[in-house]
């Protein structure tokens, strides 16, 4: 894999191909996993602690200024800093857009990828509020053409299922890559892929490749495709489109005024963080045919509120976008013998081994951190428009000093 990523790198003048490259090892969405795939760890630990404690926005500012200067990252960073009965403090740094001279705040919006999965959690918890549906739903209640794992045809695929990764669908890399992803806004519909992917006779179907030998819910494989499906579901179950489904029941009840799904949702898409490769080079914007599961773009002030009304059990400023119990439900570990790459799991919310709860993100010129500490119900936001070593250096520091892990 390795050597086709670099020989795909030689003729990255052709954007499809040089974003196919990159994808070889970014795309697998647990960014640890993708960086020992070229030889590269995820840091466990913050690196050294900052002299000075991070309680204002200028000493924010101060610390991600020489963070970023000791790593010398492509890009720009947005960070914002949570604690429990003080304001959120945000800050950007870096370039948003280098090439229009645009620079970052932290009412930039950034790509997601994978952390766009706790919004798709957030909506399945509040449709089951609402009576639409439970976790123990089966999907094929809902769908209008029916999934089956065709090596265990009489074990049902229920919610619960899809959201902890245990539903015995699986990415198929090859295709998944090849086929998944656009320069802008997908032009297939998410019902058509899954059909594709998921159906006997579909173009993309392939039993062996697209399914798991287990049953749902005796193995955990992570997949973005089970993601996008349970956001589907939810969408059928509530009678409304998704992305419309969110942005009314989460976004504008939080605020988050530079949060969208599609290109065509942002008045100008050009504020939106242009992203990078390892050196420098610009991609186009990238649209996903299983949108729901890394597509999100969002900003550091809008997703501090929307991580702040989790730790604070549903609830922000007087607005609550699910019950306490909703969040506790979401938040538990689902299924304590199974993990998903070293994490347990929750409703699409990951246990990391050092105690935070939240999801990490990576795709080509996306790398995002987004975590709380349920100890201290302290939380941090990281976002990156670049993804390497460097990146993910900086962004796992950071995001340990946001936590308070330096005391």
């Amino acid at each position: 894999m390795r050597l086709l990523w670099i020989a795909l790198a030689v003729v990255e003048g052709a954007i499809f191909v040089g974003v196919l490259s990159a994808l070889f090892w970014v795309k697998l969405r647990v960014v640890s996993l993708a960086l020992d795939m070229i030889g590269l760890v995820l840091p466990k630990k913050a690196g050294p602690k900052p002299s000075f404690p991070l309680d204002s926005t200028d000493a924010l500012a101060k610390y991600v200024r020489e963070e970023v200067a000791s790593f010398g990252i492509v890009g720009g960073v947005a960070v914002a800093r949570i604690r429990p009965g003080e304001p959120i403090l945000s800050y950007g740094h870096g370039s948003a857009n280098r090439e229009r001279g645009v620079s970052v705040t932290a009412d930039t919006p950034f790509g997601l990828g994978s952390v766009s999965k706790t919004v798709v959690a957030v909506a399945l918890m509040q449709a089951v509020e609402d009576g639409h549906l439970t976790l123990e739903t089966e999907i094929n209640d809902l769908l209008s053409f029916e999934i089956k794992n065709p090596h265990n045809q009489a074990t049902s695929m229920t919610l619960r299922h899809l959201a902890t990764h245990t539903s015995s669908i699986q990415d198929h890399t090859w295709t998944y890559l090849t086929k998944g992803y656009f320069q802008g806004d997908a032009p297939i519909s998410l019902e058509d892929f899954l059909k594709s992917y998921l159906l006997p006779n579909g173009d993309l179907y392939s039993a062996g490749r697209c399914y798991l030998e287990a049953k749902p819910g005796e193995e955990a494989s992570y997949s973005n495709v089970a993601t996008a499906l349970a956001a589907y579901v939810i969408s059928l179950a509530v009678g409304q489109p998704f992305e419309a489904y969110t942005r009314k029941r989460i976004f504008e009840p939080l605020g988050m005024q530079n949060t969208g799904w599609f290109l065509s949702e942002f008045a100008e898409p050009n504020t939106i963080a242009m992203l990078y490769n390892q050196i420098g080079r610009p991609y186009a914007y990238l649209g996903l045919a299983t949108w729901p599961d890394g597509q999100l773009r969002s900003s550091a002030n809008d997703l501090s509120r929307f991580l702040s009304a989790i730790i604070n059990g549903g609830e922000l400023d007087g607005v609550r976008i699910l019950t306490e119990d909703s969040v506790q439900e979401m938040l538990r570990v689902q299924f304590p013998k199974l993990e998903v790459d070293d994490e347990k799991q929750g409703i699409f919310w990951g246990h990391h081994e050092q105690g935070w709860i939240g999801h990490n993100g990576g795709d080509p010129g996306v790398f995002s951190l987004m975590f709380f500490d349920p100890s201290t119900k302290h939380g941090g936001v990281v976002l990156m428009n670049s993804m390497n070593q460097k990146t993910v250096g900086t962004g796992v520091a950071l995001l340990g000093h946001l936590l308070g892990t330096e005391k």
